[in-house]
């Protein structure tokens, strides 16, 4: 199921469903054996729930925890020690209700990392005894506890404020770094050394696209030629494109405007080989998109690009990391507003002259000043 149909079927005939089950939401117990936790969709977004799942491991580690998961994402969730069980499906409304229905208060609690999707709070509803999630429309009538969104703090802090009914009151300082497999490890090995890097060379990846919903994120090519062009130039460094098979023709008219070499590793690679392609980066930059968090979340110096997302809210986590945003020009930034299901393309259409003017409107030099900020730290 594509983008637009699994959104539309989440919000009408999930909103539909919400509101046959509200009245059937069920009482609060104190039994804690095991909890499930729900996330269906982005990867980024997933890379900043782990620091939720590890505090309230830690906080109740008699406890069997269980993620829900779908193979979009499932990769990060692996050879996590604080997860006893992995749970991934194919996304889509039937799998979902199908696993609900057979799996009915087979869990004490279920969590909902989900900021909007009514499907995951159905599946809450029905597999758990206890169900926590956002208090945002329909869906929020289903949680026998609900808590606000706070939309000033980073994701990764959204998440973890989920658990302060549970009496968890941990801060996010870092993200949690991906298990890498041996496997996973040598495919990246492999792909390197094909491409002529070595291990001393100063690697530097960069990821111009994004997830399949609002492409208006993106940074102009031309823009993310000119600056691979500064690294080789400067740093001396080994420019890698990484994305997915959707990207690739997008990678190499990026490659087609610079002026020195670059590789495209577009779509040549598979999630967990990502995570281990980009934990061998000095540096990685990139729109707001899921290899961003990964870099971030492998301690890579990272800087993301924003302009309809905000980087307080989505930015690359960790003290050496930068998210430029020069939004502000834009009357409609930030336009996206993933809590309440607002992911638009840009605003202002495609076909206008200020069609991706918020990020237009991050030049060359604002790029290169924090290249040096970075690796300065």
């Amino acid at each position: 199921m594509n983008v637009f149909w699994a959104k539309f079927v989440d919000r009408y005939v999930g909103s539909a469903l919400c509101l046959v089950l509200a009245p059937f939401r069920k009482r609060k117990t104190s039994f804690l054996r095991n909890v499930l936790f729900v996330q269906l969709w982005g990867l980024g977004e997933t890379v900043c729930t782990l620091p939720a799942i590890k505090a309230f491991k830690s906080k109740y580690p008699k406890t069997e925890v269980a993620i829900l998961a779908t193979d979009r994402n499932a990769a990060v969730y692996m050879g996590k020690g604080y997860i006893d069980e992995l749970i991934v499906l194919k996304p889509g409304m039937l799998q979902l209700l199908k696993f609900s229905l057979k799996n009915r208060n087979h869990f004490d609690l279920a969590i909902d990392l989900e900021e909007y999707l009514n499907l995951s709070a159905i599946v809450s509803f029905f597999v758990a005894r206890n169900s926590i999630g956002y208090d945002s429309q329909l869906r929020s009538s289903l949680y026998t506890t609900a808590v606000p969104y706070n939309d000033h703090v980073h994701v990764a802090e959204a998440f973890m404020n989920l658990l302060r009914p549970l009496k968890i009151n941990s801060k996010v300082t870092s993200l949690e770094p991906l298990a890498i497999s041996k496997d996973s490890k040598l495919e990246a090995k492999k792909l390197l050394k094909y491409c002529g890097v070595s291990g001393n060379d100063f690697l530097v990846c960069i990821g111009i696209g994004t997830a399949e919903s609002s492409k208006c994120r993106k940074w102009p090519v031309q823009n993310f030629a000119q600056i691979a062009d500064y690294l080789i130039k400067d740093f001396k460094a080994k420019v890698v494109f990484v994305g997915s098979k959707g990207e690739i023709d997008e990678i190499d008219d990026t490659i087609k405007l610079m002026e020195h070499k670059a590789l495209n590793l577009g779509g040549k690679t598979s999630t967990k080989g990502l995570f281990a392609l980009l934990s061998r980066c000095k540096l990685f930059i990139g729109n707001d998109s899921g290899p961003m968090h990964v870099a971030a979340a492998q301690g890579v110096p990272t800087i993301g690009l924003f302009g309809p997302n905000l980087p307080q809210r989505f930015g690359p986590v960790g003290p050496k990391n930068k998210g430029i945003y020069k939004g502000e020009i834009c009357k409609y930034s930030p336009c996206i507003n993933v809590h309440k299901g607002e992911v638009p393309d840009c605003c202002y259409g495609s076909g206008t002259q200020d069609y991706q003017k918020c990020m237009k409107n991050i030049r060359f030099e604002d790029v290169k000043k924090a290249i040096r900020e970075v690796m300065e730290k």
